[in-house]
């Protein structure tokens, strides 16, 4: 059979994009067959970071979609979708990118005809259509580094945020108490949350509200020795998605808080 099938990215050369978590790509492939048999074209679309290549979407030379592996939940909620423009254009649409997007992205068709009832591929082609660099959101927390109350009195603690989103995203604040002073949460006790709808969880004595978006108070009424130890701030920023699903776009850790409760 005569090489007929055509198929190249829609620039040349193949773009390196750059994108931050959250945001919209989409990309496009073109493809065409001048064969004089009545052939059917599959496509199939692929993540290749270094060795490892992953099947995002793939119609098939009947007319199917089929997500691949680790893809079926994107797409069944029409985070990642793929249709036709046009009579000749491939277009992968991602509502919102994730870390896991980073890589080579290779357009896959392959042209099939049938004889006797049954399908049989005859040629298959791929070209890179676009490198996609995925930027991590900026999160820092600011919590003061040591502080001192009188027993009796109100602990008033400030969690900080600074990060470069801008767009919808919203935080989910906890702040922690240990007697140690690392910075992780083992032997840790969770003194209030802020969840992403702010709705606040607390403990008794202890509440959680916010100045604005970008600072949030641990207040401890009535503080005792007991009180004494240090103070985590946690923060996960969430963006919106498809179908009012929600993925955690950044999360951080503050440093630890140092409170000691003196006498009157």
């Amino acid at each position: 059979l005569a090489d007929a099938l055509v198929v190249g990215p829609s620039s040349r050369p193949p773009p390196g994009l750059s994108l931050r978590e959250g945001e919209p790509f989409e990309l496009r492939c073109i493809t065409s067959t001048m064969s004089p048999l009545h052939t059917h074209l599959a496509l199939r679309w692929e993540l290749h970071r270094g060795p490892v290549h992953r099947s995002i979407i793939a119609l098939s030379h009947e007319g199917r979609f089929h997500p691949g592996p680790g893809y079926e939940q994107r797409y069944h909620s029409g985070d990642v979708r793929l249709d036709t423009v046009g009579s000749d254009a491939y277009r992968l649409s991602v509502a919102r990118a994730l870390s896991a997007d980073q890589g080579s992205y290779r357009c896959v068709v392959s042209e099939w005809i049938t004889e006797q009832g049954s399908w049989q591929e005859i040629q298959e082609k791929a070209v890179e259509v676009a490198t996609m660099v995925i930027q991590p959101t900026a999160l820092q927390l600011a919590v003061p580094r040591t502080v001192s109350v009188t027993e009796g009195k109100d602990l008033d603690l400030s969690c900080n945020i600074t990060t470069d989103r801008v767009d919808d995203v919203r935080p989910e604040v906890t702040w922690y108490f240990k007697k140690t002073p690392d910075a992780s949460l083992l032997a840790s006790h969770m003194l209030a949350r802020l969840d992403r709808d702010s709705l606040v969880h607390s403990s008794p004595h202890v509440a959680l509200s916010h100045v604005d978006t970008r600072s949030y108070h641990l207040l401890v009424r009535d503080v005792s020795k007991e009180n004494s130890g240090y103070y985590l701030c946690l923060v996960a920023l969430w963006a919106p998605g498809h179908n009012r699903s929600w993925h955690k776009v950044a999360e951080a850790m503050s440093a630890p808080s140092g409170v000691s409760v003196t006498w009157l």
